[in-house]
């Protein structure tokens, strides 16, 4: 049984990983075509290697909000078993 901290921690675990194996299944062609990202770049809005790769910017086309509907439902369910059954 675990805490309810560490079903938090695992949960925020989990939901990195749905973004970077969406991130990784997509392609960054088409997170290009269906995402729009934020342009001005300052010093606390910067990213590294990893937050480059995860972001996907705000949808622009059916297919982003397809794709964010999917990330959101796949994370929702993920955290429900962990937190139900874990």
């Amino acid at each position: 049984m675990l805490t309810n901290e560490q079903k938090v921690f695992l949960c925020v675990g989990l939901a990195l990983v749905i973004f970077y194996i969406a991130a990784f299944t997509i392609g960054a062609e088409n997170k290009a075509k269906w995402f729009h990202k934020r342009q001005k770049s300052t010093i606390f809005t910067r990213r590294g290697f990893l937050g480059e790769h995860i972001n996907f910017g705000y949808p622009v086309t059916i297919e982003g909000y397809v794709t964010t509907l999917c990330i959101c439902t796949a994370i929702a369910v993920v955290c429900f078993i962990v937190s139900v059954w874990l």
